[in-house]
């Protein structure tokens, strides 16, 4: 694969992209609508938060490309071994592709959004799995039970599977790349064959044939499972190690440095509990210990701090609202779903009524023939201020275009629906609540020194602090709404 289009980078300096991918992909308006949706709800705490997904999926894809280049060999040397069907090339073609496009779903405002995407009906998870349209998959998604993945992942795939169908025209390379995207590895439930004593010289022919094709599609499972770890697992992959890295350069957050070049080119395939699993060369140790200890910083010091927190709050109540507001009976979910990610978009509407409040209590009394409502017509009274005029009709339906819905879609429906309560609070600061403490740290200083360790008391304190909090939501609600 040429590399031949650079992207300057201000974490890794220049990012070289195929130039097909460039011109198929990343010049495209679905792939282009990630420059408007930022990567965390840091603001609050550190101004200068201001990066996108769109550097974050070009970062991944950079060291994606770096860590599948660790493996390459082994992967192929192992993928000869067992005389496997599985192309080297696609695989990676794939994986590239899996890297460049995982967050191609997000909504507004990244993970404060994506809590919106997902209905009573499970849409969602409905067009992942059509969009794959791949049986083993879908058995593999139903064994998730609840544990189903992120939905911004899911609608990734969504996204990714339908906006770009000329890159995933088999059902393995669908599989793969969803797979990818959502972290879920092939289950391998096979047992292998026993042999049983008293065998003939057939049966024991037959039992090693069988034996040996056991083998071949276990290692061909976990090769490939080892290559989905790469980009989604549960320690360490290029998506996680990205915003670590990202995220502590462009606010300016002392995290520990995390050295990724000798982290990922010390991945190896190793053999792990009969298994064959994602390892790293000994080298590589005091980086893994860095990049866990600043992905814990970040969670710790960063995305638990109470102002981002009640930012993502604030406009979760604004999402929130907005939905109801556009909600009908045979679309319940209108403003964060697929179609409004792409570029026809969908026609948000509600009706606006066309009498004022005052001219509605007229209709209600039967006085809208009357002396009293020809002085409020005089007073231009009878109207709302929206309408010019229409007296047979009791409202008219106020439409609004949404395409490629990014953070600007969301802030422009706030500014026009969510001038008061807890959603205004993104604009207007001054009425924020403030915190009683604002870390762990500060809460034992407060609180360890009185109650101790017990976990009675513990308990007892945070079953008080839930008695509080169940009354300012029953007593308070109004003055939040």
């Amino acid at each position: 694969m040429a590399f031949d289009k650079q992207f300057k980078d201000p974490v890794y300096g220049y990012i070289s992209v195929d130039s097909d991918f460039v011109s198929n992909i990343i010049d495209t308006p679905a792939f282009q609508r990630l420059k408007d949706i930022r990567q965390t709800s840091y603001t609050p705490l550190f101004p200068g938060a201001s990066h996108n997904r769109y550097i974050h999926s070009l970062g991944v894809y950079h060291l994606g490309r770096i860590a599948f280049e660790s493996i390459c060999s082994q992967l192929e040397e192992k993928l000869k071994e067992i005389n496997s069907d599985l192309n080297i090339s696609e695989i990676q073609k794939i994986f590239h592709l899996s890297c460049l496009l995982h967050d191609v779903g997000h909504a507004p405002f990244s993970h404060t959004g994506e809590y919106f995407y997902i209905d009573k009906s499970n849409t969602l998870y409905k067009q992942l799995l059509d969009s794959v349209d791949c049986t083993d998959f879908s058995a593999d998604f139903d064994a998730l039970g609840t544990k189903k993945p992120a939905p911004h992942e899911c609608m990734s795939c969504v996204v990714g599977l339908n906006m770009f169908p000329n890159y995933f025209n088999t059902p393995f390379k669908r599989n793969l790349f969803a797979r990818c995207i959502i972290g879920m590895t092939f289950r391998f439930n096979e047992k292998p064959p026993k042999r049983i004593s008293g065998m003939t010289s057939e049966e024991l022919k037959d039992n090693t044939k069988k034996y040996e094709e056991f083998r071949i599609r276990k290692v061909k499972t976990e090769l490939l499972n080892c290559v989905i770890s790469l980009l989604n697992s549960s320690i360490i992959d290029v998506d996680r190690l990205d915003y670590i890295i990202r995220d502590a350069t462009t606010i300016g957050f002392q995290n520990a440095q995390v050295d990724y070049i000798r982290l990922l080119g010390g991945m190896r395939i190793v053999e792990y509990n009969h298994s064959l699993c994602i390892g790293y060369h000994k080298s590589a140790i005091s980086v893994i210990e860095s990049a866990v200890y600043a992905h814990d910083s970040e969670r710790k010091w960063i995305q638990g701090h109470p102002s981002i927190l009640y930012e993502m709050e604030v406009l979760k109540n604004a999402m929130g609202m907005l939905t109801n507001i556009f909600a009908t009976e045979s679309d319940p979910n209108p403003l964060f779903c697929y179609e409004s990610l792409t570029e026809k978009g969908k026609c948000l509407s509600i009706p606006v009524p066309i009498l004022s409040d005052d001219a509605r209590d007229l209709v209600r009394e039967n006085k809208l023939w009357t002396s009293d409502a020809q002085m409020l017509m005089d007073k231009k009274g009878l109207f709302t201020d929206d309408c010019c005029g229409g007296k047979e009709n009791v409202c008219f339906i106020q439409k609004f275009p949404i395409s490629l819905l990014a953070d600007e879609d969301v802030l422009y429906l706030m500014k026009q629906f969510c001038k008061s309560g807890l959603g205004y609070e993104y604009f207007a600061r001054g009425t924020r609540r403030i915190p009683l403490w604002k870390s762990e740290a500060e809460f034992r200083a407060l609180f360890q020194e009185r109650i101790g360790d017990s976990s009675k008391a513990i308990k007892t304190l945070e079953g008080d602090f839930e008695g509080l909090v169940n009354y300012c939501q029953e007593n308070v609600a109004d003055k939040l709404s």
